[in-house]
């Protein structure tokens, strides 16, 4: 979600529906007519649920109408949280456009973002302990001779830390930096903190499920300010979301969903201080939902895209089918 040729980030999509769609269509087929034939989506690999810890399937809101997901129970002072996220492509096209003329290619390889948050009382700290785009690795030869495997490419974001503390209902960046990069992203992210720390788990998502209880085979359609429970400020677009039942994630008590649809977002500020926009176009995917606080704290989905963005003058565009996986370890207490 942050790739280093576009400066390791995703970007805006500028593709018809149609062609998102034909996108989806060419991925799916290629999974069929590959290895045993089986489709590669999350949902083939079996899930990653689990089982309950005792303690939290007892605060499990459950009647025989259904489980409500709660949102009254008191919000961790103390909480630390590591958000991982990776986005695998295969076949990606790649066109950077600027005064020298145009380059296209091919990238194979996985996008790969690592955040942690540490929630202290009105105080939030954010690291950026890795971003990074990560090559494919080559396949062996029938010489004796290994093939030379390309090396990770790291963002030059990855250690950048800061503390904000919630002061007359905005958060502000405590002590400022002498570092002029430091200060540059800190005046960047400082806005968006709440945002940011609210889609990660850190804060309580802004969005949430109310009264309605859901039982297996519940449906709901999430529209408008709705879109922003999986996708941060997502402005429009439609996610179809079907209840599968209650499993754990780490032990945490979560109902699971399943998700396909559309979704845009643009203009969206990252947690290395670059502007992002990208449409999505949903095949499949699963979601697990904390029942018990506001939280996501795993997403799976298979969609295809399309993205463009500036990197310092040049233009660049991507498409392709893409697997997005998001793991949220959530600790509360430390």
């Amino acid at each position: 979600m942050r790739l280093p040729w576009l400066p390791l980030l995703f970007c805006a999509c500028l593709v018809s529906c149609d062609k998102v769609k034909q996108a989806v269509a060419d991925a799916k087929a290629k999974a069929s007519s590959s290895g045993n034939g089986k489709s590669s989506s999350p949902q083939d690999k079996g899930s990653p649920g689990g089982a309950i810890d005792q303690a939290l399937e007892a605060q499990i809101d459950r009647t025989e109408e259904g489980v409500r997901f709660r949102k009254d129970l008191p919000f961790p002072p103390l909480l630390t949280v590591r958000e991982k996220e990776r986005m695998e492509s295969k076949g990606l096209r790649f066109t950077r456009q600027s005064a020298l003329g145009k380059e296209a290619s091919i990238k194979d390889g996985t996008e790969e973002s690592v955040h942690v948050w540490k929630r202290e009382g009105d105080r939030l700290t954010l690291t950026i302990e890795r971003q990074a785009f990560i090559p494919t690795p080559l396949p062996a030869k029938d010489s004796k001779e290994a093939p030379v495997q390309p090396a990770a490419v790291e963002s030059e974001s990855n250690g950048l830390s800061a503390t904000f503390k919630l002061t007359n209902g905005k958060w502000k960046t405590e002590g400022r930096s002498a570092d002029f990069k430091r200060m540059v992203w800190l005046e960047q992210v400082e806005p968006v903190i709440g945002s940011m720390a609210s889609h990660s788990g850190a804060l309580p998502s802004g969005f949430w499920f109310g009264k309605p209880r859901f039982k297996e085979g519940s449906a709901i359609s999430l529209t408008g300010d709705g879109l922003k429970l999986l996708f941060r400020d997502a402005q429009s677009g439609k996610l179809d979301l079907v209840f599968e039942g209650v499993e754990g994630i780490g032990g945490h008590p979560c109902g699971r969903f399943s998700v396909r649809g559309m979704c845009t977002q643009r203009n969206l500020l990252r947690e290395d201080g670059k502007k992002t926009s990208c449409d999505y176009m949903i095949d499949s995917g699963k979601v697990w939902l904390s029942l018990l606080h506001p939280v996501v704290l795993r997403k799976e989905m298979d969609a295809a895209i399309t993205m463009s963005g500036d990197d310092g003058g040049t233009s660049v565009r991507m498409q392709g089918a893409v697997k997005l996986i998001s793991t949220v370890e959530w600790k509360p207490g430390s």
